[in-house]
């Protein structure tokens, strides 16, 4: 009744209701359901409470995902709904006050609003919506030059004139499943 699933941003406990594993060892099924506990996810640098989670198998079919998470940001509650197949789960965002979709991922990678954010990040943030719709074409220059040189994680960082630091390329590989370099 306790599993722990922890890795890439997310830490959480689960339990197991009525699962069971059926078939042979080289044609195992799972039947039945695990439901979070409690956790928390990490997603661009802002860290979102776990408030309710099922994964439900039903046999051969992929496992269905319903995931909801939610931060403060900008004194702007943010939820991430995560739901569908686990082969192509669909991920919605809401907020109170209720804003567009763009306005709500520029607070969670940015932490201000879409007006505030600059061209570079503009760049980012269509990137970003695109991905999540499950685009594969558009304007994409990083995620493009990303899969080119195999790296994981490509990100333009913004001058930061309180520390002197000018724009900056970051680039992040992971080299195990706990271990990622930047």
């Amino acid at each position: 009744n306790r599993i722990y699933v922890s890795g890439m941003g997310m830490e959480s406990e689960w339990r197991a209701e009525d699962l069971h594993v059926r078939g042979t060892t080289a044609t195992a099924q799972f039947v039945g359901q695990v439901r979070l506990i409690r956790g928390t996810l990490a997603l661009a640098g802002r860290r979102f409470r776990l408030d309710d989670g099922t994964v439900t198998f039903a046999g051969p079919r992929p496992p269905r995902i319903d995931l909801a998470a939610s931060a403060t940001i900008d004194q702007v509650d943010v939820g991430i709904n995560v739901s569908g197949s686990s082969t192509n789960p669909q991920i919605a965002f809401t907020s109170t006050p209720g804003l567009p979709q763009d306005e709500i991922v520029a607070r969670i990678l940015f932490g201000s609003s879409v007006t505030q954010i600059s061209a570079i990040q503009a760049v980012q943030l269509a990137a970003s919506l695109n991905s999540l719709r499950g685009g594969s074409g558009g304007l994409n220059p990083l995620g493009r030059l990303r899969s080119a040189t195999g790296i994981d994680r490509l990100r333009i960082i913004d001058a930061d004139t309180a520390t002197g630091r000018g724009t900056a390329v970051a680039a992040g590989m992971y080299l195990s499943d706990d271990i990622y370099v930047e």
